[in-house]
Parts: structure tokens; sequence; C-alpha cells
């Protein structure tokens, strides 16, 4: 499977990673959000006293940004969260720990962690783990005779509206 999603990737259009990006930033929202009982807001920024690093990190992104030449225009957030790590998810959605950046010595130190996760952005590394996993997903349909697919029973009733009992194929 990950050949033929590395094969396949390039084809999908970005208008479709930018779509489905959109939707999997939202559940990630949800997901990062979870367990902040702290009742400040997940994205780091906002408050009076973050505005003046917000503006210099916002800068280097694009800085960074325009150096990368990517097809797809970034969105990148900095969210409460204690680990040093960043995350990238199809089309263009990247999010920064705000531990990464208080573990970080330099700016040259974030600025290299950052682009590495352009890298995936350029080379659609999320687009090509989802189409490994729809790949995967759709051989043991085929191997299981649609089993995950038919498990809810929403495709044989909607195949029973299609074609009621009595009427045939003509």
């Amino acid at each position: 499977m990950p050949l033929i999603a590395t094969k396949l990737t390039p084809l999908i259009p970005y208008a479709i990673e930018r779509r489905l990006g959109v939707a999997i930033d939202a559940q990630t929202r949800m997901s990062l959000q979870e367990g902040n009982r702290s009742g400040a807001p997940l994205d780091c920024g906002s408050a009076e006293k973050e505005r003046a690093g917000r503006a210099a990190f916002e800068k280097l992104i694009r800085q960074m940004e325009m150096a990368a030449g990517l097809p797809l225009p970034l969105k990148v957030t900095v969210v409460r969260k204690p680990e040093a790590n960043a995350i990238t998810l199809p089309g263009g959605h990247m999010y920064v720990y705000q531990g990464l950046v208080g573990e970080a010595r330099t700016p040259d130190e974030l600025a290299g962690v950052i682009a590495h996760e352009l890298g995936h952005v350029a080379n659609r590394d999320g687009m090509r783990t989802i189409m490994q996993g729809a790949g995967v997903a759709l051989m043991f349909g085929m191997l299981l005779g649609d089993f995950i697919a038919s498990g809810s029973g929403r495709q044989d009733s909607f195949a029973y509206e299609l074609f009621p009992r009595g009427r045939g194929c003509r």
C-alpha cells in the first residue's frame, strides 16, 4: 500500500487536500482541546502579553513559507500544550506546541523544527498517510467481502431503495 499511495498522492488535487485538511483540522482541534481545564483558549497569542511573541512567530512563518514556495497556504497555530512537539495535517495545517517554543534556545532552533514540518507539507505526507489508510481499508473490504463498509447496513438499505423488489434491472 505505501508504494501505491506514494504514486497516487501527487494525482490528488490540492483543492481536495485543502478540504480534507479542514475536516481533519476540526477533529484535531477538538482532540487538542481535551484536557485543557485551565479555561485559557487553546491558541496562544491572544493575550496582551503574548502579542509581541505572536507577531515575531508569524513573521518567521511568513518568511519560511515564502522561501519554501509551497503550493498550499499555511495555517500555523501555537497551542497551549506543554510537550515539545509540532504536528502537520493535510492542507497546510500545522500546530506548534507551546512547549516546543519554550524549549527552543534560539529562533533558529525553532525554525529548524518548523522547516521539518514544512517538509511534510511539501511532500504531502499527511495526504499520503490518508491514502495508505484508505488503501488498507479497501484491501480489507475486498478480502472480507466489504465486511467493514457493510457493518451498518446502510449500503444495503440504499440499494433496496434504488431497486425495489419486483422491478428488476432494465
